[in-house]
């Protein structure tokens, strides 16, 4: 039997929240509780014992008082004050992550064996491959975890549903300095002016431009194109051929990281939804234009979407196929991609001439650049167990002054902490691209996702009209009429329940 927790029935789990356990959820849990709590006590005690003596030669037996000094384990039972749990025991951590000393698994690696010599009494329990099926089941049970890892589009919903607890009364509270954070962290970790995580390591989607190829076909390297009528240009000029068969793209627009359908529409100056969040709107004539866009670089500049199907087959590098290696191969000219793009660049070549940029708008939105922005973010659910230590977990996992856990978030370099300070610090512009990837994060101010309750729904979605489009099973507005109907009826069930 699947044991799955489906959207249907997490609808059903989240239609019995309430409006007041949605304010609740935004409060401290100031109560007092009795908790029974272990400690040793060293114990005096004096006894009577009988004992042999022989007296003028006879055996007699004599009472005599005794001290004996002994430890033992006792239960003893107290109040805590003021919601603040006990510093001791255990504190439950889950994500997605494999267990290696590698990428995103790394830090909480290293969390449970600093953090625990902050907080002595404490055992952090590192839960590894945690699905978002996984953790929603354990909501709907409620027996969440005390911590738990989720990205930018998951914060939404559960805000929503009132599944997280909110931060703002502890941040208040401890005075807690919300400013060391890149400004995207800080929008992505909220919802409805409400903060309900802490970021973990915010990510960019930048333009890639391989200068030496710029400088093969005589493009200038320094430069990045000021429109897509000159992306277009640039593609054409870089693509090439040997024997009728292509050896290098110059631009494939669709291999971005993320649905390539959501950034273009933004790109000329979409609104995927109205301003109440509830209707969709992105049937426009401005996304008809940014996926014929799309369609026609694919074509003119690759060959067709059949071609770079083969392309990534035939031309797979030693360590893998797809975008991710190709570029470090020479494989694209440009490439619109994620700040990770860097870890496989300083595994084949750390000096590759690389520049970086934003992607230019779409006609419809002219002298507008984007930089695409998501992220990782950790977040307490709201029936958690020890709040206050997770709290204590949150500020410690990615800030200077509590422990200054965010210098493990960037120890492999993939990632970039989420704290300013840290992330521009000396030695973490020694990685590869470092240096003009902050100049990104600062620019970045587009979603990579849509800010919406039903954010998954919408990315599953973007990638169904994506394949649409480029198998050409339907014409271009017949695909957006479609999305835009399955997407409005998505919205529908969602706020029917709230």
């Amino acid at each position: 039997m699947d044991k799955k927790l489906t959207r249907r029935a997490l609808l059903r789990y989240a239609g019995l929240v309430t409006s007041s356990v949605l304010l609740a959820a935004c409060a401290p849990k100031v109560v007092e509780v009795e908790k029974i709590v272990e400690k040793e006590v060293t114990k005096v005690i004096k006894e009577v014992v009988k004992e042999t003596v022989i007296v003028a030669g006879t055996p007699q037996v004599v009472e005599k008082e005794v001290t004996k000094i002994v430890k033992e384990i006792v239960k003893e039972e107290v109040v805590v004050e003021k919601g603040r749990d006990i510093f001791q025991g255990d504190l439950i951590l889950w994500h997605p992550w494999g267990t290696g000393y590698e990428g995103g698994a790394y830090p909480f690696l290293r969390n449970s064996e600093h953090f625990p010599k902050l907080y002595p009494g404490v055992n952090f329990i590192n839960m590894y491959e945690s699905s978002r099926d996984k953790y929603l089941a354990a909501i709907a049970a409620g027996s969440p975890p005390d911590l738990l890892l989720v990205n930018a589009i998951a914060i939404p919903a559960l805000a929503e549903r009132g599944a997280l607890m909110c931060l703002d009364p502890f941040i208040k509270r401890d005075n807690f300095d919300m400013a060391q954070y890149w400004a995207m962290a800080l929008d992505q970790c909220s919802w409805k002016d409400r903060t309900y995580a802490i970021s973990h390591h915010p990510d960019v989607r930048l333009m890639y431009y391989d200068q030496v190829v710029m400088e093969e076909v005589g493009l200038d390297p320094d430069k990045e194109p000021a429109s897509w009528d000159e992306a277009y240009e640039w593609g054409m000029a870089m693509s090439k051929q040997e024997g009728g068969r292509y050896v290098r793209f110059g631009w494939v627009p669709t291999w971005t990281s993320g649905p390539w359908t959501n950034h273009y529409m933004i790109a000329n100056g979409v609104e995927r939804l109205d301003r109440t969040g509830r209707l969709a709107t992105f049937h426009t004539d401005e996304a008809e234009e940014a996926m014929a866009y799309v369609l026609k670089c694919t074509d003119d500049i690759c060959g067709g979407r059949d071609n770079v199907e083969e392309f990534q087959e035939v031309h797979a590098t030693p360590d893998g196929k797809g975008p991710y290696w190709m570029f470090p191969w020479h494989r694209t000219g440009m490439l619109l991609y994620g700040n990770w793009l860097y870890c496989p660049i300083g595994i084949i070549d750390p000096d590759q001439p690389i520049n970086n940029g934003s992607l230019p708008g779409g006609p419809a939105a002219p002298g507008v650049r984007h930089v695409f922005h998501g992220g990782t973010m950790v977040a307490i659910p709201s029936d958690a167990k020890h709040w206050e230590l997770a709290w204590e977990f949150l500020k410690y996992m990615d800030s200077q002054d509590y422990g200054n856990g965010a210098q493990f978030i960037q120890e492999c370099g993939d990632d970039i902490a989420g704290n300013v300070a840290e992330a521009t610090a000396a030695y973490a512009m020694d990685f590869p691209g470092r240096p003009k990837v902050i100049e990104m994060f600062k620019m970045a101010e587009s979603y990579s996702y849509l800010p919406s309750p039903i954010s998954y729904e919408w990315e599953d979605e973007m990638y169904r009209m994506a394949d649409r489009i480029l198998l050409r099973e339907q014409t271009i507005p017949e695909a957006l009429a479609t999305s835009q109907k399955t997407i409005q009826k998505a919205l529908d069930e969602f706020w029917a329940t709230v």
